[in-house]
């Protein structure tokens, strides 16, 4: 809970069911990386990069992220 990955490269990471509970991923590299069934609740994405991110049953309540088809 409420870990720092700021400016991280998580590249190809598996972080499959990580509770990230109000956390930050603020800047990070989340290219390719898988965060499904996390919890994601409250977590930071300010200019998190993200292609390919697999939040597939992630709880992204209170996030700000905005995702668009294909993401």
């Amino acid at each position: 809970k409420e870990a720092n990955f700021m400016k991280a490269d998580l590249t190809n990471a598996n972080l499959a069911g990580i509770n990230l509970f109000k956390g930050s991923l603020r800047k990070a590299v989340l290219t390719r990386t898988d965060l499904k069934l996390s919890n994601l609740y409250g977590v930071d994405f300010y200019k998190a990069k993200m292609e390919r991110t697999n939040l597939d049953r992630a709880n992204i309540k209170r996030t700000l992220l905005n995702l668009r088809a294909g993401s």
